[in-house]
């Protein structure tokens, strides 16, 4: 059987509850900053960090796309959140969050 229209022949879907969570989580990251600045703003500022076009950022932001990986990485390093918390697989945000809890946990451990 041939590929699907619009589907390279190999490649599969990316299951819609996960698009939905990215994207939200996106959206809930950059969302406090483009109350700031405005939507279109924030998005042309995280582009021009990241060195990709604004409409790319602003079409993750709104969820009609995600970012490839690589570009994932970039993001979560830009606004300092972890990849999991992209994910949904956790629901701490920041990364200085995530180490509080580690030390926390390392006390706990220790005493």
């Amino acid at each position: 059987m041939g590929a699907r229209r619009g589907v390279p022949q190999g490649s599969k879907r990316i299951p819609g509850e996960f698009r939905t969570k990215v994207g939200s989580r996106i959206r809930m990251v950059m969302k406090p900053y483009a109350k700031e600045k405005g939507e279109w703003a924030e998005c042309c500022e995280a582009a021009e960090s990241l060195k990709l076009h604004p409409h790319t950022v602003y079409n993750w932001y709104n969820g009609v796309t995600l970012p490839t990986i690589w570009n994932l990485v970039r993001f979560a390093d830009l606004y300092e959140v972890s990849l999991d918390y992209l994910f949904g697989r956790i629901g701490v945000q920041s990364i200085t969050e995530l180490r509080a809890l580690a030390n926390e946990v390392r006390k706990a451990m220790v005493a």
